[in-house]
């Protein structure tokens, strides 16, 4: 008997190792880049959705205030931010630069969670951002997601209105 649950446990933990390295090693394709006020929700609750009042069809969890700055300027201003975190890679960028693509992985275990970000021209020199930031695996992310599309908003803090 204590054979069978040694060999047992020894398959759990090859089949753990196996799964934390298939999770390391999936790569990271465009279609997670995606437009975050259009993108269809996950289904599940790991993932927080932020933009201008009444912006897109998707529904919001929260509202972004307007800018006092250029799409541009502001989209320069969060990618400096946003490269600084731990953890963090560029996985796609627009082809206008205003819609970016970033994927945070997790410390231990390697887990990816994609945070999009689009830079809205509002046409009156001033700026609103939209944001979708989900896990890719799992079905709860304990507000991970919602965390960080509060810290990274954070940053934006200076140009708020």
């Amino acid at each position: 008997m204590l054979r069978w649950l040694t060999l047992a446990a020894g398959a759990l933990a090859i089949l753990f190792v196996g799964f934390a390295i298939w999770v390391r090693l999936a790569p990271d394709t465009v279609e997670f880049h995606v437009e975050p006020l259009e993108a269809p929700g996950t289904g599940k609750p790991n993932s927080w959705r932020a933009g201008p009042d009444g912006a897109g069809p998707q529904p919001l969890d929260a509202t972004t205030p307007v800018y006092d700055a250029s799409p541009a300027y502001l989209a320069a201003a969060f990618d400096a931010f946003a490269m600084a975190q731990p953890g963090v890679s560029r996985l796609m960028v627009s082809d206008d630069d205003l819609c970016v693509t970033y994927v945070q992985r997790s410390r231990i275990m390697g887990y990816p969670d994609y945070f999009s970000i689009r830079f809205l021209d509002l046409g009156r020199g001033d700026a609103g951002v939209a944001v979708f930031s989900r896990a890719r695996y799992g079905g709860s992310d304990h507000g991970v997601n919602r965390a960080r599309v509060e810290k990274w908003l954070a940053a934006l803090e200076p140009f708020a209105r």
